[in-house]
């Protein structure tokens, strides 16, 4: 998880709004104007988003496609969003070889982490939903403009939490730029989008301080005005996003067993190994968000991917140690 170091209420000539969306708390903040117009025009876009990638809602993209039925040589038709971040996903679940896979949501659904009584799957749950799990059955085209799902199999059921926050937090930085915004920090759920460099009171500018959460830490290391004592990087960012993936998000103990959300498709049991956490710091929201999730599957198995140009990684142990690679030492 990563920090915007700001307040959360009106300053000057800069606002915050917090809204709960994705099953999350999602923040916007403006510097160098507090228009509540413009505010709620970048709420009103980024509910739209809701639509299209929840899970859950019945009423959502996403959810129909996970509830469909195969008709034999039927593909589904779906919008562009779906299909940009469908795309961008199947090339990494082949560079990870199916470590990371957006088809894991039959087993991942399994997985209860907002019970108070949780309860691991079975193993025999498990190996059947399974079954369902591979990327190679599916695939996206685009055919006189229009936007096509192939499944291969039934049950296929796709997973994009590790994907849309970043796609979301794209489009949202694109939307809020056509409006003519130049300095903003986008929030959901931690992943963390800047737009530009902070407008300071008097009119300058500077980098946005953002903190990385280290879940391991006692120390405190706070920096403006957040208080969260488990901060213990900070990073200097400039028109571009923190994302970070790891097992403290979203997890569970049972009979002495730690269970987390980041499963390996391969076994659909949480990824074992040394790794806590993976932050990625780059341009586009996307590749932070996939590239996060899939380095720390990587990890795990001590497999270092080549970062694309203009990406920082920090690998966060479970002895505390950490360990860098790429760009983001220069913004510390």
């Amino acid at each position: 998880m990563s920090l915007l170091t700001a307040c959360s209420s009106d300053e000057g000539r800069s606002m915050t709004r917090t809204f709960f969306m994705f099953d999350t708390v999602v923040g916007i903040s403006l510097y160098g104007t507090r228009d509540e117009a413009l505010m709620e025009e970048c709420r009103s876009y980024l509910e739209g988003f809701e639509d299209v990638f929840s899970a859950t809602r019945e009423t959502s993209e996403l959810y129909r496609i996970n509830h469909s039925v195969i008709t034999d040589g039927e593909d589904l038709k779906i919008g562009s969003d779906l299909f940009d971040a469908i795309r961008r996903s199947l090339e990494w679940c082949e560079l990870t070889e199916g470590r990371f896979d957006i088809t894991i949501r039959p087993v991942s659904q399994l997985y209860d982490f907002a019970t108070e009584s949780f309860e691991p799957p079975t193993p025999e749950s498990i190996e059947d939903a399974l079954k369902h799990v591979s990327y190679k059955n599916i695939s996206v085209y685009e055919n006189n403009g229009e936007f096509f799902l192939h499944r291969n199999i039934p049950g296929i059921m796709l997973d994009l939490g590790a994907v849309s926050k970043g796609y979301i937090s794209d489009r949202l930085k694109e939307f809020m730029i056509g409006k003519g915004v130049k300095s903003a920090v986008i929030d959901l759920g931690g992943n963390i989008m800047c737009i530009g460099d902070k407008i300071l009171e008097n009119g300058e500018e500077e980098a946005f301080n953002i903190g990385v959460y280290n879940p391991l830490s006692e120390e405190e290391a706070c920096t403006e005005n957040e208080t969260d004592g488990s901060q213990s990087i900070i990073l200097k960012i400039s028109d571009g996003c923190v994302i970070t993936s790891g097992i403290y998000q979203r997890s569970a103990e049972k009979d002495g067993t730690l269970y987390h959300h980041i499963l390996d498709a391969r076994t659909g049991l949480p990824s074992a190994g040394n790794v806590e956490a993976v932050s990625v710091v780059c341009r586009e929201g996307i590749m932070g968000d996939i590239l996060s999730t899939s380095l720390f599957l990587l990890a795990q198995d001590g497999i270092k991917a080549e970062l694309p140009e203009g990406t920082g990684v920090m690998y966060l142990y479970r002895d505390g140690s950490r360990e860098y690679d790429g760009c983001i030492r220069d913004m510390m």
